[in-house]
């Protein structure tokens, strides 16, 4: 598959689930106009708490089994529970915007504590408002993009009934063979091993003073909101990263494979991508998306064949090469030195998610202290055995070759 293709590529599963489920993004492509209903600001202030608020907390914290991801702006414009989409008088959506107006309120002049202490249902969004200022921090990078956890995961979100996973080890033997008229098929066997994966809670207190909450519209407040999702959107990259090198099991024994180099007194060069990119080829892998840290990545970068090549173009168009015409390059430090991970992103990882984000409100009265502790519970669990490997240019190839089972018949041991 192209690289191009790959990032239009969302494929469903033979349930219908979203592939893509992430924090605030939940990716559902589905006619609403059928369940889609006007409604007027004075219908929003008295169906708010019944209508939207309830359903929203179910689908989100569940009393049993984990919730959805999803931000509640867009639970309003996508309603995957299936409930009513409610629209303004023009026909769109609800968004915070509207929520607000609907109330007669300003986010840039009404103060977070005024949220809290309003008589009508409206002071039940506060959570909301409080989730989806995390939200918007730790599913959008800087730049605008997905973050690089998300990116990484060929599906996200993904429900887990307990707060650890069984490690699926499926080993096939047997391989099918060419037979005559009449004769019996050959017979294969796959054979299943468990391990253990653990989740991880994760999460922070804000403390912020009264003073502060009395003198700060909400704008202001989720800004700082916005940053602390930004530092668990790093945190999470990191894992995820670390997972595709390390494994997902405590005993590693699921760590990328590591290759070496030609020439180790060169150091890594296009000869080393090419011949992963053709073993690749050969066994149904793309491993069209490398990440490196700054060091193996400014160094990448300065290799002739990954920069602009202005003459001794080829005469002749190679469709069906093992080489991609272009490949994704990330850059994240949990990558050891020396080190490039190369993975296709097809098949290589999946998250796993036991508790959503979850957000809990609380009040010191001896310090005058009001507390936001954000937290979620999660995991990134590696998928394809074959999806990953890693070159090490202070190692040599031939003394570090491919792995013997990393064919198309192979098993991992």
């Amino acid at each position: 598959m192209s690289n191009q293709l790959m990032k239009n590529y969302n494929p469903i599963s033979m349930l219908g689930v979203p592939s893509r489920m992430e924090y605030g993004c939940f990716n559902v492509s589905d006619n609403i106009k059928s369940r889609s209903e006007k409604i007027t600001p004075q219908e929003l202030k008295r169906r708010l708490k019944k209508d939207i608020l309830s359903p929203y907390r179910d689908l989100v914290q569940p009393d049993h089994g984990a919730g959805v991801q999803i931000s509640f702006e867009e639970f309003l414009s996508k309603r995957p529970d299936g409930g009513t989409v409610f629209v303004d008088e023009a026909g769109n959506p609800l968004k915070w915007q509207t929520i607000f107006e609907a109330q007669g309120l300003d986010p840039s002049r009404v103060l977070f504590n005024e949220i809290a202490a309003l008589s009508s249902d409206f002071r039940l969004l506060l959570s909301a408002i409080v989730n989806d200022s995390f939200v918007k921090g730790f599913s959008t990078a800087s730049n605008g993009q997905p973050p690089l956890w998300s990116q990484l995961c060929y599906r996200t979100g993904v429900p887990c009934a307990l707060d650890e996973f069984r490690r699926t080890w499926l080993k096939f033997n047997g391989q099918p063979q060419i037979t005559a008229e009449a004769e019996t098929f050959p017979e294969a066997t796959i054979t299943l091993g468990t391990e253990i994966a653990r989740m991880q809670k994760k999460g922070i207190t804000l403390r912020m003073s009264e003073e502060f909450v009395r003198a700060n519209p909400i704008d202001v407040v989720a800004e700082w909101l916005i940053y602390l999702g930004r530092r668990h959107q790093l945190m999470e990259d990191d894992a995820a990263v670390l997972t595709l090198v390390n494994g997902d099991l405590s005993t590693g024994s699921n760590a990328a494979p590591v290759v070496g180099v030609a020439d180790t007194a060169t150091g890594v060069d296009y000869v080393d991508f090419l011949k992963c990119w053709t073993r690749g080829s050969v066994i149904g892998e793309n491993f069209y998306s490398l990440i490196a840290n700054e060091t193996m990545s400014h160094k990448i970068a300065l290799i002739d064949e990954f920069k602009e090549r202005r003459q001794g173009k080829s005469q002749i168009t190679i469709v069906n090469r093992p080489e991609p015409a272009t490949i994704d390059r990330f850059v994240n430090n949990s990558v050891p030195a020396n080190q490039i991970v190369l993975l296709d992103r097809s098949h290589a990882m999946k998250q796993r998610v036991f508790q959503p984000v979850r957000i809990d409100r609380s009040f010191k009265p001896e310090s005058w202290e009001n507390g936001i502790t954000i937290g979620y519970i999660s995991a990134f669990e590696k998928v394809g055995d074959k999806a990953t490997i890693i070159i090490d240019e202070s190692l040599s190839f031939s003394e570090h070759p491919f792995p013997n089972w990393l064919t198309i018949d192979g098993v991992r041991p």
